[in-house]
């Protein structure tokens, strides 16, 4: 599976977010796109979407920024996609009127392929996803 741009842009901000978290800070844009490489253009429109999703909210002016609404080990996968990219996580419906049989095997089957996806999402969480970053970031090469 590949994630689009969008999704890609929303976990890699929400993971800044996630950095920051303990120590309450606030993240404005220009920080999340310059430590993430996310272009700034897309960002506003992906943090509207987030804060829609009750994942982030946001405070106005000079020292304003976002954070996260919870804990981050409370933020799955699976709410990231819903708040960012929710088709991603939809079923497969063919039109009514010409199913075969066939389609409808293969639609049950895509349906359950489907359904153990959202749940491998809603078993990842935010705090992992830092915590596997912060793994890579520190890896260590010696000769």
């Amino acid at each position: 599976m590949i994630f689009s741009a969008k999704l890609d842009y929303a976990i890699k901000a929400l993971i800044e977010l996630a950095r920051n978290f303990e120590s309450r800070r606030l993240v404005n844009l220009n920080e999340i796109c310059d430590n993430q490489n996310i272009p700034s253009q897309f960002l506003l429109q992906i943090m509207s979407r987030l804060k829609n999703g009750g994942i982030v909210e946001s405070i106005r002016g000079v020292s304003g920024g976002y954070i996260l609404t919870r804990y981050p080990s409370k933020i799955s996968l699976k709410d990231v996609i819903l708040a960012a990219e929710p088709s991603v996580l939809k079923n497969t419906k063919q039109a009514a009127n010409k199913k075969s049989s066939s389609d409808i095997v293969i639609e049950n089957i895509c349906n359950q392929g489907n359904e153990k996806l959202i749940e491998f999402f809603e078993n990842i969480s935010l705090e992992e996803l830092l915590s596997k970053t912060i793994e890579k970031n520190n890896i260590t090469y010696s000769i």
